[in-house]
């Protein structure tokens, strides 16, 4: 007498694992300012270990309630070990000091710390004057001091 068997299989429904993952800012840091227009290097340490996610910009002191303001890169990749990503801030971006990158890798988002963005008008420093050579004027406060011989 043969018996026959018969193997049922289920397919046992397992809940998604969410990883956790770390990430150190190395810039920016705490109160730094950046001007509008210049080109900043992102830098971070993480161990994912080969993950897509983003880096965005966003406004806001608090941390819940943060605004978004300029997705840098929508599917980045990240990768276990120092990473950097070049961003040049839009000359759109309003002044002010309550800015924050924000990574989201998977399921978790990580802030940098604040930082402001200044404007790169009058009385920034580091930047030069660029002429087209058709009504360039640059106005300059004149103050006469005679000078003194001895």
């Amino acid at each position: 007498m043969i018996k026959r068997l018969t193997y049922f299989i289920s397919v046992l429904m397992v809940p998604s694992i969410t990883l956790a993952y770390y990430v150190s800012f190395t810039t920016p840091t705490t109160s730094v300012s950046y001007n509008t227009g210049e080109t900043v290097v992102l830098e971070w340490y993480t161990d994912a270990p080969g993950v897509y996610g983003s880096i965005a910009l966003y406004q806001g002191m608090d941390i819940n309630n943060l605004t978004l303001i300029q997705t840098i890169e929508s599917n980045f990749y990240f990768t276990s070990g120092t990473q950097s990503h070049s961003w040049t801030i839009p000359s759109s971006v309003s002044t002010g000091s309550d800015y924050r990158i924000k990574f989201t890798i998977g399921a978790q988002s990580f802030n940098s710390s604040y930082f402001s963005i200044n404007n790169t008008g009058s009385d920034a420093s580091g930047h030069s004057l660029s002429f087209d050579g058709v009504d360039d004027v640059v106005e300059v406060p004149y103050s006469f001091s005679p000078l003194t011989y001895l």
